[in-house]
């Protein structure tokens, strides 16, 4: 979860282009940073400590230091705690190379107690600090830069995205990855590698994704890739293509943060959904027809976005559509997956470990997968027998908002086709819905200019509250469950959500006078029912919110937020947008930094 980048040129200085790629990385991790470079006298150089990357940025001197090639890391702690020791890079004890990874070595224990025997020296407590040793032995015994890390990743279990430097070479640069994202960057007499391609984009004409297994030597007149097998590199070709994303959308504008230009941002993300996303969806529909069962699969809003979806697979397809929790996966499943079975893997970055592992684990069971993605050119893509893409443009903000709708518009679509195709659904009906469907994004720019106000000022109330319960019915119960985890991840405050029904088999225990419960309606089918609930927690002095288009309801409620009345079935979409409001502002209103929230990375490439 952590970032990397690397920088080679012939001319110029390829320091403050490599902090300027931190910086756009810095969503994937900000306990500490750092950089390592080669000077135009051959000196390795390092300097890292705990903090941000602006703060790394001013202890880099950027009129002294001169270098061609440079790399650069912004941590999320996994090994270590977060100090100037664990921080990246590390570099051997002869200071012969420098190494910056992204990943886990799961065998690193092992591999320091050798290290260790053979008179290694060990400066931090992390997992990565192996890697830089082990190519020290490689150059010592007289290996290239590019042997020394092919060699070095021969014992390493786990996952990398590994870029090193060594003053021996110091025009290069070497990569390797496996199951961690790595792209490399074509520009101008200068050749980079980085973890997203987001921090490359004001550098680039040309992008080229690593594979699975993959390594690459960088040098200023471009990038040669190898496959090692069976312990020998072998060349191959990368496929280059250009950048899926322009530099001005990853700027905030005039927006306060990121996460607020993304929740602003969906009518337009949705309408690119809309245009974007009938590619290859014949084939989509077909297999999901022919399967036995249809399995969806996510983590975090990913897996909310599956269990909203199954409501709306099973309501107007009749076909079964399991949601399942990506990590828990192999362990409900994996004994009874095989190849009429298929899997519907949603991922914003593509890259999320638990969601590859379950892929894994079902492909070799015979089972096709079909992906649904924001990052072309991901990992996920390229192991899915058929991607689909969010096209909601790049989501800098750790937390979830327009991807989120985006899956949300594109798998109700995909279930309304599969209705209509496999017989479920008339032409007629079909039509209907996919109309309904299409308003979205003007349904979702009226509840933002509606809302926005109304939503600022509960933020100001809930801001003193200690815990908050979401509740939600049918598909709703996804939305309660999404307005909890943003609460949860932006603004620190406890939240829990429930299926409205399950309230008083435990819940309800903590409803007492004052407390916050938030009441999610968009369901004729769920108005009398959820009414019941509402009025329990009112009975015992609980203070409801209601986000809801039902005018009962509202009228019961302590503080409304009123929505308008949209068909049913987009809601999904309308009634998760106040929720996310509420999520940024209460975090402001708090002083917190809603773009970078505490332990958290946008894209969790670890298990």
């Amino acid at each position: 979860m952590c970032g990397i980048i690397g920088c080679v040129k012939s001319e110029g200085n390829s320091v403050p282009e490599v902090l300027e790629g931190l910086k756009a990385l810095e969503y994937r991790g900000y306990d500490s940073a750092g950089i390592a470079f080669i000077t135009n006298k051959s000196e390795l150089k390092v300097i890292k400590d705990r903090g941000s990357v602006s703060s790394l940025v001013s202890k880099v001197n950027l009129l002294k230091v001169k270098a061609k090639v440079a790399i650069g890391h912004t941590r999320w702690a996994t090994h270590g705690i977060p100090s100037r020791e664990n921080a990246h890079p590390f570099i051997d004890c002869k200071g012969l190379v420098a190494i910056v990874h992204n990943g886990t070595i799961t065998n690193y224990l092992k591999l320091r107690e050798e290290l260790e025997s053979r008179g290694h020296r060990f400066k931090s407590s992390t997992d990565s600090e192996v890697i830089a040793h082990l190519i020290e032995e490689g150059l010592s015994d007289g290996l290239s830069l590019l042997e020394a890390l092919a060699r070095s990743i021969l014992s390493l279990r786990g996952s990398y995205a590994i870029a090193a430097i060594s003053p021996s070479e110091p025009l290069k640069l070497v990569c390797a990855r496996r199951e961690s994202p790595l792209v490399i960057g074509i520009g101008n007499s200068s050749t980079y590698c980085a973890s997203d391609v987001v921090a490359l984009l004001r550098f680039v004409e040309k992008v080229m994704v690593l594979g699975e297994g993959e390594l690459a030597e960088l040098t200023p007149n471009g990038v040669k890739a190898y496959k090692l097998l069976k312990g020998n590199l072998k060349a191959i070709a990368l496929k280059p293509f250009k950048p899926p994303w322009e530099v001005k959308e990853t700027s905030k504008g005039s927006f306060p943060h990121y996460t607020l230009k993304e929740i602003y941002e969906q009518p337009l993300a949705l309408l690119r959904a809309l245009k974007g996303w009938g590619r290859r969806v014949g084939e989509v529909v077909n297999l999901i027809n022919s399967a036995r069962r249809i399995f969806l699969i996510g983590c975090g809003t990913s897996f909310h976005a599956a269990l909203a979806t199954s409501y709306i697979f099973q309501r107007y397809s009749d076909k079964l559509a399991v949601p399942a929790i990506a990590s828990e996966f192999v362990k409900l499943y994996g004994k009874n997956i095989n190849e009429e079975d298929v899997l519907i893997a949603i991922s914003q970055s593509g890259e999320t470990a638990d969601t590859l592992k379950a892929v894994k684990v079902a492909k070799i069971s015979g089972s096709k997968v079909i992906s649904l993605v924001n990052v072309p050119g991901s990992s996920l893509e390229r192991i899915s027998d058929i991607t689909m893409y969010l096209n909601a443009g790049p989501e800098i903000g750790v937390a979830a908002t327009k991807s989120y709708t985006s899956q949300l518009l594109i798998l109700s679509k995909l279930a309304l086709l599969t209705g209509y195709l496999g017989g479920g659904l008339s032409k007629g009906e079909f039509k209907e819905l996919e109309r309904e469907l299409g308003e979205a994004p003007r349904a979702c720019r009226e509840v933002l200019n509606l809302t926005s106000w109304k939503v600022r000022k509960l933020s100001e109330r809930l801001v003193t509250k200690t815990s908050v319960l979401f509740l939600g019915r049918a598909w709703h119960w996804a939305t309660a469950e999404e307005g909890a985890l943003k609460l949860k991840e932006l603004s620190y405050l406890h939240a829990e959500a429930y299926p409205a029904g399950e309230m008083k088999h435990g819940p309800i225990a903590l409803v007492s006078t004052g407390f916050p419960v938030v009441v999610i309606s968009g369901s004729s089918r769920c108005e009398d029912e959820l009414l019941n609930n509402l009025l329990e927690v009112k009975a015992r002095g609980g203070w409801v919110i209601s986000v809801s288009n039902d005018e009962e309801l509202n009228e019961l409620s302590d503080y409304p937020v009123g929505i308008p009345y949209y068909s049913e079935l987009i809601t999904l979409i309308t009634h998760v947008v106040p929720l996310q409001l509420l999520a940024y502002y209460t975090s402001v209103v708090r002083g917190l930094n809603p773009d970078r929230p505490r332990n958290l990375a946008k894209s969790v490439t670890v298990e």
